[in-house]
């Protein structure tokens, strides 16, 4: 996130990737998550291209997790806790 003062505004980026294997059936593009032990270098202005690239590719889906939902997520009017939780392929 960055702040800039001057104008009174904060702004943000989200960056994408292709997808990984895991969730290439969903969607092809995901967010890349960074770890915070490489969060400075990736923001450092001294960080060239190259090394910039590398960060991503490195941290991208690494510590993803995924697994079924029920159907019933796809509409805003459910907001049962229990849409969230795992369900057996049987049950989609």
């Amino acid at each position: 996130m960055s702040c800039n003062k001057i104008l009174d505004t904060r702004t943000f980026a989200i960056v994408t990737l292709t997808t990984t294997d895991k969730i290439s059936h969903i969607y092809d593009r995901m967010p890349v998550t960074l770890k915070c032990n490489v969060q400075a270098t990736r923001m450092n202005t001294e960080t060239n291209k190259d090394d910039a690239l590398e960060l991503l590719q490195d941290n991208h889906g690494a510590d993803l997790v995924s697994y079924p939902l029920s159907k019933d997520i796809g509409s805003v009017k459910n907001k049962e806790r229990e849409l969230i939780e795992k369900i057996s392929n049987s049950e989609k």
